[in-house]
């Protein structure tokens, strides 16, 4: 019903963020439960915007909202912070940038399944936004590191494996606006500069 009434207002295109919300076939675990879609539901959806005049692009969160996974203690391995405050309000919230496992075990291939579902995609979101509702820069790998750099790093690494698929990269720019989540005390706006030409911001 969403997707008729845009495509009746002539808005040209939607993003769908997945993140848990589909059964994937590599880990069953990756899916918040059996009322996740299916992965030929999805694509039917997918198929039925497009055949309104939309371009869908898909979108799961990277970086931050990690908590999908890394809240789920088979992946608690991955998350920046280990051992959260009791009443903070975002646990697991950020996977750890680098963590050596991480893209090739869980982020990577969350977006190969996912993209299979959207085989006329020209476009992939990876979120990106939220990152410092909670610490980084506070696990043995990134500790000390400056947070521009932090996000400067899993931009390039994000950007590189969607160009390789010939897929052009969509973020949040709230990260890296100075007078937004991007200020002291983690500088994540510090990351702009670094940011490649053809990344797509989306105004938060």
């Amino acid at each position: 019903r969403v997707i008729e009434t845009l495509a009746a207002l002539q808005m040209n295109w939607v993003a769908l963020r997945i993140d848990n919300r589909l059964r994937y076939e590599r880990d069953p675990d990756w899916a918040r439960g059996p009322d996740a879609p299916t992965k030929q539901e999805l694509s039917e959806l997918v198929a039925f915007a497009e055949s309104l005049g939309l371009e869908v692009i898909p979108m799961t969160q990277c970086f931050s909202h990690f908590s999908y996974f890394t809240g789920k203690e088979k992946y608690r391995h991955f998350a920046e912070v280990q051992d959260p405050a009791p009443d903070a309000r975002h646990k697991y919230w950020n996977y750890c940038p680098r963590h050596p496992e991480v893209h090739e075990q869980l982020v990577f291939p969350l977006i190969e399944e996912q993209l299979e579902c959207f085989p006329n995609a020209k476009y992939f979101h990876v979120g990106l936004d939220e990152i410092t509702f909670e610490p980084i820069g506070v696990c043995p790998r990134c500790q000390g590191a400056p947070g521009g750099e932090l996000l400067a790093e899993e931009i390039l690494r994000l950007h590189g494996f969607l160009k390789q698929r010939g897929l052009r990269m969509g973020m949040w720019g709230d990260q890296l606006l100075v007078e937004h989540n991007g200020k002291p005390p983690y500088n994540t706006a510090e990351a702009l500069p670094k940011v490649p030409r053809d990344v797509i911001i989306f105004d938060w």
